[in-house]
């Protein structure tokens, strides 16, 4: 089931880092509460199942906030009346 779970984590980090992982990064826990979301909906049916789209979440949870951390983020924010992508820089 760990097995499974870590799988399912790297493939959806995968994905993330295919979107522009910094821009994704801003916008953590709506992909994380959606990440959840689909892997739930992709496992249901069994227990085992939904206990591996739990541990997958959590762990891309964890990934997400390490990265956060580690790389920077951007947000989508008005500067001059415009949307733009503003960078913020790593936390440590």
């Amino acid at each position: 089931m760990l097995l499974e779970a870590a799988g399912s984590a790297a493939g959806v980090t995968a994905v993330a880092y295919k979107l522009d992982i910094k821009k994704v990064l801003g916008y953590d826990a709506l992909f994380d509460i959606s990440a959840t979301a689909g892997l739930a909906l992709l496992f249901q049916g069994t227990y085992s199942g939904m206990v591996v789209a739990m541990v997958a979440g959590l762990l891309v949870s964890l990934i997400m906030t390490t990265l956060k951390r580690r790389l920077g983020y951007k947000k989508l924010e008005f500067v001059d009346r415009k949307l733009k992508w503003v960078e913020y820089g790593p936390a440590f």
